[in-house]
């Protein structure tokens, strides 16, 4: 992804942005480039700036530069994915929008981290998770979910640690879709008992692509040792369907 900056006359500060894909293979014209604006109302500059003022930058956390403190990165945003996806599981501890968009932005992050064009169907499943969530993030949090910033702020991490490295492989960050993958699952399940067939679908469309971008790849090994890193593994959702509730 490119972005470029748009700058006033006046004193050379910016005042807005615009983003647009990369080349793509056999397209010889350049592709169109899209104001923030023009992508959600909630994604202007100035809108931006309001949401980051309001949410507290956490502490301790640096970008990391050694392979143990990434493998540190990749482990703590799989425990947060994976007890996100938990918690769609638990109707008496409901997961936040917020932390639900959260989980949503980070598989974009990693979409930075793997090559093309995988990086594009990942990019495009976070939008669909985006649109089973549903609606948009609100521009001002007067209560912002603690867990959801600290989601965002590993998932800039993540994004900047794929940008700065070489390694276009994508190993570890298929374990990490495949955890992706498990969180569609819960929330398709989540829609459907919710009546919300619409969006059941959509999740349901994000987990397949998910599923087949991780493969057999993003798969765990069945009998981990203890100090593996990643346990990752899909929770199904413990509620009842519609259907057999009404058995």
């Amino acid at each position: 992804m490119r972005v470029r900056l748009r700058r006033s006359r006046a004193d050379n500060s910016v005042t807005g942005y615009a983003v647009s894909l990369s080349a793509l293979p056999g397209r010889d014209h350049p592709l169109p480039w899209f104001g923030g604006g023009q992508l959600a109302p909630d994604l202007t500059l100035t809108h931006l700036r309001a949401r980051w003022a309001q949410a507290p930058r956490p502490s301790g956390t640096s970008t990391p530069t050694t392979a143990e403190q990434r493998q540190h990165l990749w482990q703590e945003t799989a425990d947060a994915i994976t007890n996100a996806a938990d918690d769609l599981a638990r109707p008496a501890q409901p997961l936040s929008a917020q932390m639900a968009h959260a989980v949503a932005d980070t598989l974009t992050a990693t979409a930075i981290t793997v090559p093309q064009p995988q990086a594009h169907r990942l990019a495009d499943a976070a939008e669909l998770l985006h649109r089973a969530i549903g609606g948009r993030r609100p521009t001002l949090l007067p209560a912002a979910d603690a867990r959801a910033v600290h989601l965002r702020f590993l998932a800039r991490l993540v994004g900047l640690m794929g940008q700065l490295s070489s390694d276009r492989t994508g190993a570890t960050a298929l374990q990490l879709v495949y955890l992706l993958a498990g969180f569609a699952d819960n929330l398709a399940a989540l829609r459907q008992s919710q009546q919300r067939r619409s969006q059941a679908a959509v999740a349901s469309n994000a987990a397949a692509r998910l599923h087949a971008s991780a493969g057999r790849h993003g798969r765990p090994p069945a009998t981990p040792a203890p100090d593996q890193p990643l346990p990752v593994a899909p929770l199904r959702s413990a509620r009842p369907s519609a259907h057999s509730r009404s058995r």
